[in-house]
């Protein structure tokens, strides 16, 4: 999962400190393609576009769409962006790429593999972010998994990229060896390096509600937290559900 948070900022402002954030993002990668001259959020002929480059190599030109939302990408919005490929002011070989936190849904993906614009379009969404990433330095989640459990001799859980104003976190969740339950997390920056301030992991939970209830851990150590207690029924718990019954279908 992807988080995204303007720690100078102020709650209210999270939904634009959000694409701003995204876009910065997107640029790194865009730039790992081989791109240059990269613009955001530019008009052509009254088309917007999130993004346009050109290729450092042969000058090809790209336009772009990014999607920070959560949601699965539907058809509508790949055959909208599809179909902007062939603007009249666009070179008749410009490349379209495609960049979403999220997946594309499945009548998506049956669309996208029949078009014969295929050749066109470059898509990441999702996990492939990370794969990206990692072409550029970033660590692997593989990685930092065995990062992780190395160095704090615990199971590991997802691995979330947290993309703030202060530079580009991963945030490990951990778990203890015999137990199933997630009730820790560590957090590692770009380059793999653990983060040991408390502040910081402070802020985490401040900011993030999902790891609001889990304890962050800047070194091994023992710890006690309120979610070693027995989960509580939803609703009669004078402290309301735990993160462990929030995360959990029924």
């Amino acid at each position: 999962m992807f988080y995204f948070v303007n720690f100078s900022g102020v709650p209210k402002t999270q939904s634009y400190d959000q694409g701003v954030l995204f876009e910065k993002l997107v640029k790194k990668i865009v730039d790992a393609l081989g791109f240059k001259d990269i613009e955001l959020r530019m008009k052509i002929s009254g088309k917007e576009y999130d993004i346009r480059a050109i290729a450092k190599l042969g000058g090809r030109t790209l336009i772009g769409e990014a999607k920070a939302r959560r949601e699965n990408q539907a058809m509508p919005v790949i055959t909208s962006f599809v179909g902007s490929l062939d603007h009249e002011d666009l070179p008749t070989d410009t490349l379209g790429l495609f960049i979403s936190i999220s997946d594309l849904a499945p009548d998506a993906k049956d669309w996208l593999g029949k078009t014969r614009k295929r050749d066109r379009i470059e898509i990441i969404v999702s996990q492939q972010i990370f794969e990206r990433l990692a072409q550029i330095g970033y660590p692997t989640t593989q990685q930092l998994k065995k990062l992780s459990a190395s160095q704090f001799g615990m199971r590991t859980g997802d691995t979330h990229l947290l993309v703030s104003d202060q530079g580009d976190f991963f945030i490990q969740t951990l778990a203890r060896n015999n137990e199933a339950r997630i009730k820790a997390f560590c957090v590692y920056d770009s380059n793999g390096n653990r983060i040991e301030e408390r502040a910081f992991g402070q802020n985490i939970k401040n900011r993030i509600e999902d790891f609001q209830e889990l304890f962050f851990l800047p070194r091994p150590q023992n710890f006690v937290t309120n979610l070693d207690d027995t989960p509580g029924r939803i609703g009669v718990d004078k402290e309301g559900a735990g993160w462990f019954e929030h995360k959990l279908p029924a």
